[in-house]
């Protein structure tokens, strides 16, 4: 039986395989997007994740395949109407295949993401979600993100959380 591994993403066939995954589970989980525009967290992944001193993304693997990942980026304080402490994050892009959910994989990556984010001098995680996302609501509370509030943005709501590190 394979055993998971979650490593951090640093190298360049790494990135370059990470980026191509996370686009391709991106137009699945959201096919409203317009998927010709990519993030700027993905366009520019190695300034975002791995040289900004606040990034870091990880990848969960199965032998040479990849089943789940998480980012961590610096926060850029672009939902004015919510009071975020300084010193913030934002976790990013956490995705894990359908066949593989349930299995703790997800909580493993946060759990790592947790413990980076202390080794950075993290104060506060932040996130958000969507209803649509299956579980992810109930995922979060689970992990110990607190509730912050629904915004609603072109009939969309996004639900925010937070994460206290203290």
């Amino acid at each position: 039986m394979k055993q998971l591994e979650i490593s951090v993403v640093t190298d360049i066939n790494a990135i370059a395989h990470t980026v191509e995954y996370v686009k391709s589970v991106r137009k699945t989980l959201f096919p409203m997007l317009n998927h010709e525009h990519i993030p700027a967290d993905l366009q520019d992944f190695e300034s975002t994740y791995i040289k900004n001193p606040k990034g870091i993304f990880l990848q969960a693997k199965l032998g040479n395949q990849l089943i789940g990942t998480v980012g961590m980026m610096e926060f850029n304080y672009r939902f004015p109407l919510l009071d975020i402490p300084d010193n913030a994050v934002e976790v990013t892009r956490l995705f894990v295949e359908p066949e593989f959910r349930k299995m703790g994989i997800a909580t493993n990556l946060i759990n790592r993401l947790k413990l980076y984010a202390i080794k950075k001098g993290i104060d506060y995680l932040y996130l958000h979600t969507h209803h649509f996302l299956p579980g992810a609501t109930d995922f979060w509370s689970k992990q110990n993100f607190t509730f912050i509030e629904v915004t609603i943005e072109n009939n969309v709501e996004t639900l925010h959380f937070g994460y206290e590190m203290h």
